[in-house]
């Protein structure tokens, strides 16, 4: 096949070194993807345990609120 610049080498070059850079800004973005992701589960696990510790000091605060309001009852 013939086309009309007749400069398929540098055609294909040019493809080629474009596809490169294609494919390693496709990498880059995967990795900072990954690393982004990785960054927010480590988030979310530490939410997760805050949320989970508030819970139980809540807990705990109503518990001792219910006794001084039952020991108020009993007096």
């Amino acid at each position: 096949m013939h086309t009309m610049g007749g400069n398929n080498g540098a055609d294909l070059s040019q493809l080629q070194r474009e596809y490169r850079n294609m494919e390693l800004n496709r990498k880059v973005y995967a990795d900072e993807s990954h690393q982004v992701m990785r960054r927010q589960q480590t988030v979310i696990e530490k939410l997760r345990k805050d949320n989970e510790e508030m819970k139980a000091e809540l807990t705990l605060a109503e518990r001792h609120i219910n006794e001084g309001a039952v020991a108020q009852q009993q007096e």
